[in-house]
């Protein structure tokens, strides 16, 4: 039989484990830090490294590139589809391969570089190439449009050409050449021949909106096959005679070429 005295010393004993389980719980002081919130926070995953270039004299090997073809790493285009783009185009024009170069350019210029095969301007003058200087760019005024600008060596002689150029997955790469002022490699200046370029021709551009005055309008000289390596005898030197016999369609009208329409970036949209 429990006695009275057991119960009581029960009770107290458990009267004090009351007390310290509520102290354990609830602090025993105000000073005691208020319990810090977990804050689980979202990280976007770091973005994919760049994609890695590759050095043009590899691509020059990789892809029999003619070794007359020139194009400076710091003026390569920045990736390597437009690289192997630009290299196989002009590689075409060093090997006077009308055929690929048909396949790469506007329907206008392939008119144009069929009439040139078949008066045998082409073969002839392509077979005089000793060299072909390029560089690549963006049209300053629309930077999504990119240019490749060749300098082309024939025979002692050279002639510029500018073409825009653009990249489509399914179509390849198309060319078009844009117009050839007068004189042109005499007014171009400085490290950015390409900015150069549409600078002179905004010069044309506001010389044919002038009335009453006389205007030579740019010209496309056909040389590197529907682009530029004429007769000239020198920089800012324009052949005699009937005209250059690699330019069969005579000037432009006066202001730019139309530019090519604006296809759907390669990749993922």
């Amino acid at each position: 039989m429990t006695s009275r005295n057991s119960k009581g010393i029960g009770a107290a004993v458990a009267g004090v484990a009351c007390v310290v389980l509520v102290a354990a719980v609830t602090g025993c002081g105000s000073d005691e830090p208020e319990p810090t919130a977990i804050v689980v926070r979202d990280y976007a995953p770091p973005p994919p490294p760049p994609p890695t270039l590759t050095p043009i004299s590899e691509l020059m090997i990789q892809l029999g590139i003619d070794e007359r073809v020139r194009l400076p790493e710091d003026k390569a285009p920045d990736n390597d589809q437009a690289r192997r783009a630009v290299l196989e185009f002009f590689d075409a024009f060093a090997r006077g391969d009308d055929q690929v170069v048909a396949s790469m350019v506007s329907t206008a210029d392939r008119l144009e570089l069929e009439a040139l095969v078949d008066s045998g301007a082409w073969v002839e003058t392509t077979n005089q190439i000793t060299r072909i200087d390029v560089q690549t760019g963006s049209d300053p005024q629309d930077v999504e449009y990119t240019c490749a600008l060749a300098i082309i060596y024939v025979d002692g002689s050279f002639q510029p050409q500018l073409w825009h150029y653009s990249l489509d997955d399914m179509e390849g790469a198309r060319f078009d050449a844009a117009p050839t002022p007068p004189g042109i490699m005499d007014r171009l200046s400085g490290v950015d021949w390409i900015a150069a370029w549409f600078a002179v021709l905004q010069e044309e551009e506001a010389l044919a909106n002038k009335p009453d005055e006389d205007y030579q309008a740019p010209q496309k000289i056909y040389a590197t096959g529907v682009g530029a390596v004429g007769t000239s005898q020198g920089p800012g030197i324009e052949p005699e005679g009937p005209g250059n016999p690699l330019s069969p369609g005579g000037p432009d009208m006066p202001g730019r070429r139309k530019r090519p329409p604006k296809r759907k970036p390669p990749g993922p949209p």
